[in-house]
């Protein structure tokens, strides 16, 4: 059985990590009950305590969240949802590609 755990992710801002989940707090709820971990957002800081690779696939989760807003990604809720989901399947790397992919349209329209 895995060791309980608590894990504490600063953020730049509060408006930085409320981004991270659309500013809906049903997302971290629905994040709780999917990865079986308990989450405050407080701040700019995000506390997750639970058990061991639940609080990893959480870190993971806000991670992967992160980088794809670096990349320039609006994190709505399918897109959170996306991340969620391919964590809870260990899939949380493979994410990284995903956001990290840039698409060339047309000479007039900008980058997606």
């Amino acid at each position: 059985m895995n060791a309980p755990q608590a894990q504490t992710l600063t953020f730049e801002n509060a408006h930085a990590l409320s981004e991270l989940y659309a500013a809906d707090e049903s997302l971290l709820r629905e994040t709780e009950s999917t990865l079986g971990v308990k989450l405050t957002a407080r701040d700019a800081q995000l506390k997750i305590d639970g058990a061991n690779g639940s609080v990893t696939s959480a870190q993971e989760l806000f991670r992967q969240l992160h980088l794809a807003h670096q990349h320039g990604l609006r994190i709505r809720r399918h897109e959170f949802l996306y991340a969620l989901k391919a964590v809870q399947r260990g899939e949380g790397k493979q994410l990284e590609s995903i956001w990290s992919t840039r698409i060339q349209v047309s000479g007039k329209k900008p980058v997606i």
